[in-house]
């Protein structure tokens, strides 16, 4: 496998890690009681489950938005990265020596067939 094909793959799978990152729930536990979020997407924001104690509820929704921060911040940077990786794959060219065949019984590379 080229080193180019395998870092474009590298790129392109912490792209999808960081997108699945997005749309997987944030659980977070308080007070013994563990709750889900919504999804860390930056559209998205209600937590799905509260408590029904005030304080609970207030320190749940707390912890639901500390928790979808940090969840976001991995997210954005592997989505970051593998973008960035995956567009470097492909705005790099190749050589144009390490494209080209040498002719039979010829060991210089500059003539082609």
């Amino acid at each position: 496998m080229a080193p180019r094909l395998f870092t474009g793959l590298v790129g392109a799978a912490l792209f999808i890690v960081g997108l699945v990152l997005f749309i997987v729930p944030v659980s977070v536990t308080v007070a013994g009681e563990t709750g889900t979020c919504a999804s860390s997407a930056p559209f998205g924001g209600v937590p799905t489950d509260l408590l029904l104690n005030n304080q609970a509820s207030e320190d749940f929704t707390d912890s639901c938005a500390d928790e979808k921060g940090t969840r976001q911040a991995w997210s954005w940077g592997l989505v970051g990265v593998g973008a960035v990786v995956v567009l470097g794959c492909l705005a790099v060219r190749r050589p144009a020596i390490a494209t080209q065949i040498p002719q039979r019984g010829n060991s210089d590379p500059s003539t082609t067939q």
